[in-house]
């Protein structure tokens, strides 16, 4: 009997070991990441969460498994937005819609309120693993709070 656990236990093993290879998981849900970025960053404005779709539609990113987005009453560019993707060559992938999704808001800023171009200038876009995340404050720890949060 103690032989067929010691056999099992190797096995389980080896399965787990085969499982590391291949592309993680996220361990965090998008919504646990922003929550997180929306309780230890300042943000001069109130964020409220958008729909799945609308946050997909703004950065124009279709293939994350999982995407949670925070947005300002406009007032501000001030935002967050957390996408989960299969595998770390996916999240590299859509790190241009997440530079363009701020070149846009720095186009439109620029006539709307232009004090928000500096915040949009600054904004930490951080992508690691699987994870792609955009934050745009003023706070100046931002990127290194982003990748506490994901290590």
């Amino acid at each position: 009997m103690k032989k067929f656990t010691l056999y099992l236990a190797c096995i389980a093993l080896c399965f787990g070991c085969l499982a590391g290879c291949k592309s993680q998981s996220p361990t965090m849900s998008a919504e646990q990441i922003a929550s997180q970025l929306n309780t230890k960053i300042h943000f001069e404005d109130q964020l409220c969460t958008a729909d799945t779709g609308v946050g997909e539609a703004l950065y124009q990113i279709q293939n994350a498994t999982d995407c949670c987005v925070y947005i300002s009453s406009g007032a501000t560019a001030e935002e967050i937005a957390v996408f989960c993707f299969e595998n770390s060559n996916q999240a590299k992938q859509a790190l241009p819609q997440a530079q363009q999704r701020i070149q846009s808001q720095i186009q439109a800023y620029q006539s709307y309120v232009p004090a928000e171009v500096a915040r949009l200038n600054s904004a930490a876009i951080v992508q690691q693993e699987q994870y792609l995340v955009v934050c745009v404050t003023d706070d100046t720890t931002a990127k290194q709070t982003i990748e506490e949060i994901l290590q």
